[in-house]
C-alpha cells in the first residue's frame, strides 16, 4: 500500500484550467491569427482566383464562430462551394483545411495550463 501526501493544493490551479477549458472565448484572436497564417502561407504555393478575393477571405476568415465545442471559419463568397468542389473532383486540396486544428489544439493546450493567451 502507498500513500502520497500533496504538500501543496492544487485543487485551485485544476479548478483554474477547467474554466479556463471551457470558455474559448479569450483565444479567439490567437485562432484567427494561427487560420490566417496557414491560409498565407498556403497562397505561396497555389494560384490565387482572378481577384484573389477568395483567399483573402480565407486568411482573414469571413465566417467565424467560436463556441466552446467548435471552431467554425471560411468564406461568405457564393462561388467558394461551387470551386472548393471542383477542387475536391480534380484532386486538389480543400479551401478550408483542417491543417490549422493542430495550431489551434497547441494554443489550447497552453492556454489551459498556464493561462496565457
Amino acid at each position: 500500500m502507498f500513500t502520497v501526501t500533496v504538500e501543496k493544493s492544487v485543487s485551485s490551479e485544476l479548478d483554474a484550467m477547467r474554466r479556463r477549458a471551457a470558455d474559448w472565448t479569450p483565444l479567439s484572436d490567437a485562432f484567427r491569427r494561427a487560420v490566417g497564417d496557414f491560409h498565407r502561407q498556403r497562397r505561396g504555393g497555389e494560384r490565387p482566383t482572378s481577384s484573389g478575393a477568395l483567399f483573402n477571405s480565407l486568411e482573414v476568415p469571413v465566417v467565424w464562430r467560436l463556441t466552446p465545442n467548435a471552431v467554425t471559419y471560411g468564406t461568405d463568397i457564393t462561388y467558394a462551394q461551387f470551386y472548393a468542389q471542383w477542387r475536391r473532383e480534380h484532386g486538389l486540396s480543400e479551401l478550408v483545411l483542417s491543417e490549422p486544428v493542430n495550431a489551434m489544439a497547441d494554443i489550447w493546450a497552453e492556454y489551459i495550463t498556464t493561462g496565457r493567451t
